[in-house]
């Protein structure tokens, strides 16, 4: 450890010099890879620029780990001199790999059944499971519940060791489903909310006075609605009319949302009759 540390600071001093001095640089005698368990040694060394017969300067051995980490295939990375001559110096690139995916598991999911999650979710065994990768999944995985209007649904994740590998456990509380409380349009001035409101055939807001619907957000039905909406213009002559925005914002209770659908009516066309 304490000539690692010694190591490390000599590089260290070295970059520090050579930012400020480009003019300096090092001859590359030999590199040693240490540490990587299944990323090959010659695309660590190719991909870093750190290969014997290189002569670098500060700036291109800053770069080099940057490059390294770019790879997002390792946890720690560190470079060290482990050798210095007149001729040039002796590097070790030391490096720590993420865990490598055996199998995923879900569970707490009741609602979305597994299968169609792994349908959107793709996770291939062997691969390198690193922050980003479950970091994207749980985005994924939220998103999958918000379609179907669980906006409260919570993703923890853990791994278990599994031989040299690991299990990706995803575990998931999905809450209560959320309600539609209003549907609210901006910019039409043609036509009122309640008539725009009635051409949402499977969308509608669950009130007191109208507790009899159920008030559940669906994204595909509600796609479909926003056509059936585009579609009431054009039958009116409204042919220019679009949908800048289609919002759903949650309620501060977290139990309800409102939909809220900004409108460009533009002009009406109208069919005259020309008699001749």
């Amino acid at each position: 450890m304490k000539r690692n540390i010694i190591l490390s600071a000599l590089l260290l001093i070295f970059i520090s010099v050579t930012v400020n001095a480009q003019q300096q640089t090092i001859n590359v005698l030999n590199v040693t890879v240490i540490g990587n368990e299944t990323a090959s040694e010659n695309i660590i060394k190719v991909n870093s620029g750190f290969i014997e017969g290189a002569i670098l300067n500060g700036q291109q051995i800053q770069n080099g780990i940057k490059k390294l980490w770019r790879l997002r295939l390792f946890s720690d990375i560190n470079v060290f001199v482990d050798r210095e001559t007149p001729d040039g110096v002796y590097l070790i690139i030391s490096v720590q790999e993420y865990p490598r995916l055996n199998e995923v598991k879900y569970t707490g999911n009741e609602k979305i059944k597994t299968k169609n999650l792994e349908k959107d979710i793709i996770f291939i065994r062997g691969q390198v499971i690193s922050p980003h990768v479950i970091n994207k999944a749980v985005r994924d995985i939220k998103a999958k519940y918000d379609e179907e209007g669980y906006f409260n649904a919570v993703v923890d994740v853990s791994t278990r060791p599994a031989g040299d590998n690991v299990d990706l456990i995803f575990t998931i509380d999905e809450g209560k489903k959320v309600r539609i409380r209003e549907i609210v349009f901006k910019g039409n001035e043609n036509f009122s909310n309640w008539t725009l409101q009635r051409q949402m055939k499977e969308t509608k807001a669950r009130t007191w006075f109208r507790f009899y619907v159920s008030g559940k957000f669906d994204e595909d039905k509600f796609e479909e609605d926003k056509r059936n909406l585009l579609k009431y213009y054009r039958d009116h002559g409204y042919r220019d009319a679009r949908i800048l925005s289609a919002d759903v914002e949650l309620s501060e209770d977290n139990r309800r949302i409102s939909l809220v659908i900004t409108l460009e009516e533009g002009n009406p066309y109208y069919l005259s009759l020309i008699h001749i």
